[in-house]
C-alpha cells in the first residue's frame, strides 16, 4: 500500500475526469497507478538482474570478429555519410509513404561479418548451454544486440545517423532529441518465426536495416500511424503499404507506425532492429492528447473487414 504523502504526490497528476471522482473513488485510483508502477519497477528491477547474469555468463565469448563491435564509417553507405554531412538528406531518403523512408545503410560485407558474428555467438551459448535472451515479447529467436557488447556501436549509430535523420524527418515524434535506444536482431525462417503480428515499438524513431540473407516473401507491411489511444482503429485502404526487404537498405518510421512482417516463403532472413528514444520527448509529451499526427481522423467510415487484431506496446525495455 502506498503512504497518504506518496498518494499526494500523485493527485496532481490525476486526469480531470478522475479528479470529478469522490475522494474515496480518487484515493481507488491512486493506489491502483501506484500498484501499477510498483509492479513495473519490480519487472524492471528483474530484467536488469537477468541481463547482468546473462553478461557475466557470457563475459568469456570469443568474438568471431572484434572489429564490428567498434563503430567505423567503413561499415556505412559511403553516400549515406556524405548526405548526412552535407546536410543533403531530404534528397537522399527515398519516400516510401507519409513518415516512412528508406536508403542504403549498412555494406554488404558489414551485414555478412554481423551474421557470422551472431550465428557464431548462437553456437557459442548453444555449447555452453546459455541460454538467450530473445529480443521482445513478440519474436522468439533472435539477439539483443546491447546485451553482447554493441551497446556503444549502436549509441553512436543513434547520435550520428538515426539522429540527423529523426532531425530532418521525425522532428513532431521526438526524433531530433533521440538519446537512448535498444538494439536487437531478429530471425525469420519457415519453422522458426515466419512472420510477425501487427504491432506498434516501444520507440519515438525505429531503425530497420536487412542484413540477410537469401529469402523470398517476408517484406514488412504498415498501416498507419496511431496515438495510445487510437492504436487498435481501423486503417484506409491507402495507409496499407507493403515493402519488400534488401540487404544493406535500412527502413526509417515512426515507433508509432503500425506494421508486421509478411510471412516469409523460403530461405533466412535476418534484421537489425534499433529502437531510438528520446527521455525529452516522452517527459513533454501528454498521451492523453491525441496528436495531430495520428492518422485516426483521416479513416473513412468503411465496413470492419480490415480491422486487424492489434498487438499493444510491446514493452520490452
Amino acid at each position: 500500500m502506498a503512504t497518504k504523502e506518496e498518494l499526494e504526490d500523485l493527485r496532481d497528476l490525476l486526469p480531470e475526469a478522475i479528479l470529478k471522482l469522490s475522494r474515496e473513488e480518487q484515493d481507488a485510483y491512486l493506489q491502483r497507478v501506484w500498484e501499477f508502477y510498483r509492479e513495473q519497477e519490480k519487472h524492471e528491477q528483474e530484467e536488469l538482474k537477468k541481463n547482468e547474469m546473462f553478461q557475466s555468463q557470457i563475459s568469456n565469448y570469443p568474438r568471431k570478429h572484434e572489429k564490428i563491435y567498434k563503430y567505423s564509417e567503413d561499415f556505412f553507405d559511403p553516400d549515406l555519410l556524405t548526405a548526412i554531412k552535407e546536410n543533403q538528406l531530404n534528397s537522399f531518403l527515398t519516400p516510401v509513404t507519409q513518415n516512412l523512408y528508406s536508403c542504403p545503410f549498412f555494406t554488404q560485407d558489414y551485414c555478412r561479418l554481423l551474421l557470422e558474428e551472431i550465428e557464431n555467438f548462437e553456437l557459442w551459448a548453444h555449447e555452453n548451454n546459455i541460454q538467450i535472451q530473445r529480443p521482445n515479447s513478440m519474436n522468439n529467436y533472435g539477439v539483443i544486440l546491447d546485451l553482447i557488447g554493441f551497446s556503444s556501436f549502436l549509441g553512436e549509430i543513434v547520435q550520428k545517423i538515426a539522429r540527423p535523420i529523426g532531425t530532418e524527418k521525425f522532428r513532431e515524434f521526438g526524433g531530433d532529441s533521440l538519446d537512448s535506444h535498444h538494439g536487437f536482431v531478429v530471425e525469420y525462417q519457415i519453422g522458426k518465426d515466419k512472420d510477425l503480428d501487427f504491432h506498434v515499438d516501444d520507440s519515438e524513431v525505429t531503425l530497420n536495416i536487412c542484413l540477410g540473407k537469401e529469402f523470398s516473401g517476408g517484406g514488412v507491411y504498415f498501416g498507419g500511424i496511431r496515438c495510445a489511444q487510437h492504436q487498435g482503429s481501423p486503417f484506409n485502404e491507402n495507409e496499407r503499404i507493403e515493402f519488400p526487404h534488401k540487404i544493406g537498405v535500412a527502413l526509417f518510421h515512426a515507433g508509432s507506425h503500425r506494421h508486421g512482417a509478411t510471412p516469409i516463403t523460403s530461405g533466412f532472413r535476418s534484421n537489425l532492429i534499433l529502437w531510438c528514444r528520446s527521455s525529452k520527448y516522452r517527459n513533454e509529451v501528454d498521451y492523453r492528447v491525441c496528436p495531430d499526427w495520428c492518422g485516426y481522423h483521416n479513416v473513412l467510415p468503411v465496413s470492419n473487414t480490415h480491422h486487424h487484431h492489434h498487438h499493444q506496446h510491446d514493452h520490452q525495455h
